[in-house]
């Protein structure tokens, strides 16, 4: 009987892990693309040009790139629930900026600070489920990373369609401050 209580929380928590996590990676892959996607709205609606954005997505790049180094030693001393929860809320206030701002300057800064923002994320979302779930459960929560990763782009493009380049920055920003914060509070209750 306490084997099979035992199954069951470790069940419940394997779900509860996977799916948040999933939601994160979702958020950052959403993150990630929007840009792309947005891109003719912004030639199109503003004095930026299809060459300053190309410049806008690689220093996005470069700055994920050097993020992954640096936050993944970084991953392995601070807690996900600070690095995951920080990251999100910090790019969702880039992304928010970005909506907010014309300026080609105050843009190439704040899509390339976010893709810093962004690097924090996989590396302690891998350790927080390898650390708290057996390994059978782990892979299932690997697949949902997988998996949240492939649906980022699509739900950029759907957010795209219902809402103007600069709004959909804000709605996107907005949303990724709200799952870093929900992300952070579920950590810490499970945690107790």
């Amino acid at each position: 009987l306490l084997d099979k209580k035992t199954k069951k929380v470790e069940i419940k928590n394997a779900l509860i892990i996977g799916a948040i996590s999933s939601l994160v990676y979702l958020a950052c892959y959403f993150a990630r693309n929007i840009l792309s996607v947005v891109s003719p709205q912004i030639v199109e609606n503003t004095k930026i040009s299809v060459e300053f954005i190309g410049t806008i997505s690689t220093a996005n790049m470069f700055f994920y790139a050097g993020g992954q180094l640096i936050n993944g030693i970084i991953g392995d001393k601070i807690k996900a629930k600070y690095l995951v929860g920080g990251g999100l809320v910090l790019s969702g206030l880039c992304s928010v900026c970005m909506g907010l701002s014309q300026s080609p300057i105050v843009m190439l800064v704040s899509y390339s600070v976010s893709g810093f923002f962004l690097s924090t994320l996989y590396a302690p979302l891998v350790k927080m489920i390898a650390e708290n779930t057996k390994p059978i459960y782990a892979e299932k929560c690997c697949l949902g990373l997988s998996f949240a990763a492939l649906i980022g782009a699509p739900a950029a493009g759907v957010i795209a369609f219902f809402f103007a380049w600069d709004a959909a920055f804000v709605v996107g920003g907005i949303c990724l401050v709200a799952i870093g914060v929900a992300f952070y509070g579920i950590v810490h209750v499970m945690e107790r």
